[in-house]
Parts: structure tokens; sequence; C-alpha cells
């Protein structure tokens, strides 16, 4: 979601308005997902306590701690994505040749 939300080196626009991607299956904790875009994938413990509060969520202490990992991740993910040309993190279905990952990697110096 970070590097989809991030725009691109010298874009304006973010990522997911310019190409079509596919997500990873996240069936087993969707709920948690939800739960984090709702809240805003933000990383303040302060504003998770008071948004479990006022939405009377009553998180326990597992999904607490999901939401805040969510939230810190993308929040580092973004911050590192953001105005690159970072190669997406997850290929889907798609399948690559080692030859198209090695030439990658010696982009990337």
């Amino acid at each position: 979601m970070a590097w989809l939300n991030s725009s691109s080196k010298g874009s304006d626009k973010p990522r997911g308005m310019c190409v079509e991607y596919d997500m990873p299956s996240i069936d087993y904790c969707i709920y948690i997902a939800n739960m984090a875009t709702d809240f805003g994938l933000k990383s303040e413990w302060s504003e998770l306590h008071a948004w479990n509060t006022l939405t009377q969520s009553n998180l326990n202490r597992f999904e607490v701690k999901a939401v805040h990992l969510m939230g810190v991740t993308y929040q580092n993910k973004y911050s590192s994505y953001s105005n690159t040309d970072s190669p997406r993190p997850y290929l889907g279905n798609a399948r690559q040749d080692s030859n198209s990952i090695k030439q990658a990697l010696r982009n990337r110096q």
C-alpha cells in the first residue's frame, strides 16, 4: 500500500493511479488490515488509544500491536518509496527469470 500511495521520482501522482497492481492475498488477517486503514495507518500509540476508545473497537492486545506495527511499517516504507524509482515490492502472479532479477539488482546500486 505504501508503494502504491507514494509517487515515483519526478511524478506528482501516486503509483496506484498510474499502474495496475496485484495485491497479495491477506484473507487470514483482512480484518486487521481494515482496522489499520480505518485508523489511518498512523504510528502514534496515543492516537491509536484515542481511536480505539472513540470508536469503541475494543481491540485486544494482539490487534493493538498488529495495527500499530502496520502503521509504523506503512509510514517507514512510504517515506522510503516516495520520490524514488523503487521497484514494486510484490510481483503477484508474474514470474521473473533469474536474469531480470540480476539486472534489477545491478540497477539499484
